[in-house]
């Protein structure tokens, strides 16, 4: 049992390490393309 729950927790981990790469991937990319935006307005 003990075993178990601690696969469990490593399985858990892994999760929430996968899911935060996503979002701060997701959330880079979003703030790369809004900088990018502000910079074309700027130049015009």
């Amino acid at each position: 049992m003990v075993v178990f729950q601690i696969g469990n927790y490593q399985n858990n981990y892994l999760i929430i390490n996968v899911i935060f790469k996503r979002l701060s991937i997701k959330a880079g990319i979003n703030s790369l393309s809004f900088a990018i935006f502000v910079v074309q307005n700027k130049e015009k």
